[in-house]
This record gives C-alpha cells, sequence and structure tokens, in this order.
C-alpha cells in the first residue's frame, strides 16, 4: 500500500469511528432521556392519583396504595406507598378491633338488661360502651384523616 491509500484508508477508518462513536453517545443520551421522561410521566400519574384519592374512602385508598407499593418504577415511592398502606392497615385493624368491642358491650348491655342485673352493672358496662364507642369514633376520624399528603408518611417527592 502505498502512502496515499493508507491515508484514505486511515481517514474512513477514522470516519467510521466518529460515526459509531456519535451513534453510541446518541443511543445513551436518549435512552437516558426516555427513562427520565418515563420517571417524569410515572410521578405525573402518581400525583393525578394522590390527589383524587385524598378524598376517597379509606379502602380505596388502601388499594390504591397496595398497587402502587408493587406497581411504581422508582424504589424509593414504592417504599412511601408501603410504609403508608401499613399505616393504613394498622389503623383499619384497630378500628375494627374496637368496633368489635362495641359490639360485644353492647350485646353484654342487652343480656343485663334482660336479665336483670343491678344497676349499679348497668351502670358499668353503659360506661364502658360508651368509652369504646367514643374510641371508635376517634380512630374512624384518624383512619379517615390519613391522607397521602401528610408529611410524616412522607408521601410527597
Amino acid at each position: 500500500m502505498d502512502r496515499e491509500a493508507l491515508r484514505m484508508y486511515l481517514s474512513m477508518a477514522k470516519f467510521v469511528m466518529s460515526a459509531i462513536t456519535v451513534l453510541v453517545v446518541t443511543f445513551l443520551v436518549v435512552d437516558g432521556l426516555e427513562e427520565r421522561e418515563f420517571a417524569r410521566e410515572d410521578q405525573r400519574q402518581l400525583t393525578r392519583f394522590r390527589n383524587e384519592a385524598i378524598h376517597e374512602r379509606v379502602e380505596v385508598r388502601r388499594r390504591l396504595a397496595e398497587f402502587f407499593s408493587r406497581a411504581t418504577v422508582r424504589e424509593d415511592s414504592r417504599e412511601r406507598w408501603q410504609d403508608y398502606l401499613t399505616l393504613l392497615e394498622q389503623k383499619q385493624i384497630r378500628h375494627a378491633g374496637e368496633l368489635r368491642l362495641v359490639a360485644e358491650l353492647k350485646a353484654d348491655l342487652d343480656r343485663l338488661i334482660v336479665s336483670g342485673a343491678g344497676e349499679r352493672e348497668v351502670h358499668e358496662k353503659r360506661t364502658r360502651l360508651a368509652n369504646a364507642e367514643d374510641t371508635a369514633k376517634r380512630l374512624e376520624v384518624e383512619l379517615s384523616s390519613i391522607t397521602l399528603s401528610r408529611p410524616d408518611v412522607i408521601l410527597a417527592q
């Protein structure tokens, strides 16, 4: 090979290498931009659902949290949804327990009244029932006030 042919060959090789480099860099940049856009769209969807779910019943919020705790792309978002789901479930369990206690106390009070129990026993049972009902109402208010925007649940981005 003479020098001129070698120079042409090297020029062609440089051109091909430059083109390949540009293609690889372009691919990496476009891929990164697509990933960022996907994450942004995911965040927009989460925000939209979160805003709609704030005013929904607890069961709807629990189902949304359950879905997003598994389906969200970002790990930190999934963890925050899981934290919110756990908080809701704990409050629901406590509220359900208190409602069972109220039902049991009402049944006990009815049995006491029917059996002709003493006024003292009936009064004590009524007091316990009133306290349990107050607690159940308070827990219901707490449960309904747990929103997706509460900072202690750390759901906001």
